[in-house]
């Protein structure tokens, strides 16, 4: 199967949103933010990210538990190669058991003393069960969780269901360790065993699934209101709204941003002052290429920073290392005419 659908991809982002979805949910839980995505890729702040969408079987007749099986194939997607090496931060957006999810995969990482191969630092839980579901569909997942019990019914029962009560394994869990020393809102020492980022829950005052208090999550997160429903087909502005601040404001290049307008309006300067970093990576490069040619890209490459930083900001980077990420980035297209 599939697990990944890309929605919008560029070369010069170094910024990931991640979308996961629901129990019996699929890619048409996030058609509403699929839409915004899409038409506005390039305007802030979907500019400034790549975005796509993490997929996996959660019907009726097929629900792979949480654990080992679906962490294991989130940790696949966000381990793999082409993730872990052109991005500086990973945005997880889950809606309901996507939340938990998301969660869990941080506390797995976290307790197998491997924070420090994750590069998420915002976390968004959308009407998500903390606490398990409201009273009643709790009281009706007692059923599955009793049988579960018996070893030759376990694996014939529906396991995410099962999962999502409110004494399941995966909640307890969520509950022991979703509080410091496991994971800080401040950078820490020890970044194999705990984990820094930001998590914020939305909770949906129409929600007739999750109840507020369960959706509120830990004294951890921080805490958003919508008057939405659980169903995200009916997910009202008000979240997109939420998603958009956040994300405009996660992990902004400030100081950066400020520098770059400096020296936009001292050109002459900027490329005395940093040319010479840009000649020596297009060296590296291009060891044939003449240095008149070599010069002459270097200036343009420069320039074309200063306009495409604007519009797409790296987060993360300093200035410098900015620079030298968007050369390095777009030597590739270079290629063909230098070599």
């Amino acid at each position: 199967m599939d697990h990944i659908r890309w929605l919008t991809r560029d070369d010069f982002n170094n910024s990931l949103v991640v979308l996961i979805h629901g129990w019996a949910g699929n890619l048409e839980t996030w058609n509403w933010l699929i839409a915004s995505i899409q038409s506005a890729q390039d305007e802030a702040p979907w500019s400034s990210y790549d975005a796509c969408a993490f997929r996996y079987e959660s019907t009726a007749a097929r629900q792979p538990p949480l654990r080992p099986d679906l962490l294991h194939e989130l940790d696949l997607l966000l381990l793999s190669p082409g993730i872990r090496e052109k991005y500086d931060t990973v945005v997880l957006i889950g809606h309901s058991q996507g939340g938990v999810l998301g969660k869990l995969y941080i506390i797995d990482k976290v307790l197998h003393d491997q924070a420090d191969q994750l590069k998420i630092d915002l976390v968004i839980s959308i009407c998500t069960p903390h606490h398990g579901p409201t009273w009643y569909l709790n009281w009706l997942l007692w059923v599955p969780r009793v049988l579960a019990r018996i070893p030759f019914l376990e694996k014939r029962l529906p396991q995410q269901v099962i999962a999502l009560g409110a004494d399941s394994e995966c909640l307890r869990d969520l509950r022991d360790y979703w509080r410091p020393p496991f994971v800080s809102r401040v950078p820490v020492e020890d970044t194999r065993t705990c984990h820094c980022l930001r998590s914020i829950n939305i909770v949906g005052g129409r929600d007739r699934v999750v109840s507020a208090r369960s959706a509120k999550g830990f004294p951890f997160d921080e805490v958003r209101y919508t008057p939405s429903r659980h169903e995200m087909a009916s997910a009202s502005s008000a979240i997109e709204q939420i998603l958009l601040e956040l994300l405009a404001h996660h992990n902004e290049p400030v100081d950066v941003l400020s520098q770059v307008r400096g020296w936009s309006t001292n050109v002459d300067l900027y490329l005395a002052r940093f040319e010479p970093i840009v000649m020596d990576a297009l060296r590296a490069n291009f060891r044939q290429a003449q240095e008149e040619s070599l010069a002459l890209h270097a200036r343009a490459l420069l320039v074309s920073f200063l306009t495409d930083f604007l519009a797409k900001p790296m987060r993360k980077l300093p200035l410098e290392r900015a620079i030298a990420e968007y050369v390095r980035r777009k030597a590739k297209r270079l290629d063909a005419v230098l070599n």
